[in-house]
């Protein structure tokens, strides 16, 4: 064999191993990140039993704690109010009845001419006692108890509501319906403060409305009245919408006026004119 065949065979073998080291340099690249997942791996899987271990811990700790819970006798609830958690311990309606009587005073405890229902708890004692032949100016609370609004508990709470509730509260209501006015409050707010009131009364739609006209400014009528359907509205609620809705606009047409009065072109008054008339209301059928 000739050098030169020598040397070609020499290069030819010198390539062959390099791209085995080549290769050899990847395998060991790709062993090294297998090493490395499957370390990862397993820290993983720990991680993951650590986290289920902790499940089991905790769902174990409640199991336990629903089945001592059910093991437990059950417990009567608490009441809150008062008077039903001393209802067992008054020997009869008339101790109930005394105790109920000892908050007739002011917040300080004073009795006396200013305390009206002290002051009625010694007339219903007097009317107790006279019912009996007793002298009705000196009612004791020691003799017994026969007229109806003291023989339970019952008749007597019956008696106090009867005595001091507000009988004209529909009448009262009604007066401040009709008294109250817009003012500075805003249209949203006088609707609440209306509507709170008219709840206290019974009223037909037409009254409502004729009230709810006369409490509201009378700018925003007349604008409703200009551009149609307020009249024909008898409904509250469509009423008190289309008031607000009014409202918005009756400031575009005060300035229109004032533009008016001071001879402001037409031109001037159109654009106004037509900033207002975009919120048109609609009659109602």
């Amino acid at each position: 064999m000739s050098n030169t065949q020598r040397i070609a065979q020499l290069q030819t073998t010198n390539r062959r191993q390099q791209k085995d080291i080549v290769e050899l340099k990847g395998l060991l690249l790709l062993s090294a990140d297998v090493v490395k997942l499957k370390a990862d791996l397993q820290q993983d899987l720990l991680q993951i039993r650590q986290g289920i271990d902790a499940v089991n811990t905790s769902t174990h700790s409640r199991l336990e704690t629903i089945r001592r819970g059910a093991a437990r006798p059950s417990e009567d609830p608490v009441v809150k109010n008062s008077f039903e958690q001393l209802t067992n311990h008054f020997a009869s309606d008339k101790h109930c009845i005394l105790w109920i009587a000892g908050y007739f005073c002011l917040p300080e405890g004073k009795l006396g001419d200013g305390v009206f229902s002290y002051n009625w708890w010694r007339g219903l004692l007097g009317k107790n006692a006279a019912a009996q032949g007793l002298d009705a100016s000196k009612g004791s609370l020691a003799a017994p108890f026969v007229v109806k609004e003291l023989l339970s508990a019952k008749f007597f709470l019956q008696s106090i509501e009867r005595t001091f509730s507000n009988h004209k509260e529909m009448e009262d209501s009604l007066k401040a319906l009709k008294a109250l006015k817009q003012g500075k409050e805003t249209i949203e707010q006088l609707n609440i403060i209306f509507n709170s009131l008219l709840y206290l009364v019974d009223l037909s739609d037409a009254s409502e409305c004729e009230i709810y006209t006369d409490a509201i400014h009378p700018e925003n009528v007349n604008l409703g009245l200009q551009r149609g359907g307020w009249s024909g509205v008898t409904n509250l609620d469509l009423r008190q919408a289309m008031a607000v809705s009014l409202a918005n606009d009756v400031a575009k047409v005060l300035v229109l006026e004032q533009l008016r009065a001071k001879g402001i072109t037409a031109k001037v008054e159109q654009q106004v004119l037509n900033l207002s008339n975009n919120r048109v209301i609609a009659p109602v059928p």
